[in-house]
């Protein structure tokens, strides 16, 4: 039977790092209620906004890959990895590599990427 004090206590659990989840993303308190199914998932683009909004493009990379891992229909997931993806392709490229290189390549010779 789930009361309202076994919630607290996950929520606790998921925030402290007790189920497997480093302290390291212990950044703070960000959040912004996205469309998914999976708490997880939230949980992830948070931790990818907050690192984004702290200029740590490349973690935060990865931690919208985790969030799109858990829940492949969560948009701002995906709009997440972009955002920060947009601000090392600028920095040294990496979106070229991540986008698989000639079509990248491609879009950017094709005028439809401006800076």
């Amino acid at each position: 039977m789930r009361t309202p004090l076994s919630g607290l206590i996950l929520a606790v659990c998921l925030l402290s790092g007790c189920l497997g989840v480093p302290s390291y993303y212990d950044i703070g308190v960000v959040h912004r209620t996205v469309t998914t199914r999976s708490p997880a998932a939230q949980l992830w683009f948070d931790r990818g906004l907050a690192l984004t909004y702290g200029f740590n493009h490349e973690e935060a990379i990865r931690c919208f890959d985790r969030a799109i891992e858990l829940d492949p229909y969560c948009a701002m997931a995906y709009w997440g990895k972009f955002y920060a993806l947009g601000s090392e392709l600028q920095r040294k490229g990496v979106a070229l590599r991540t986008c698989g290189g000639s079509s990248a390549t491609g879009l950017l010779r094709g005028g439809l990427w401006t800076f």
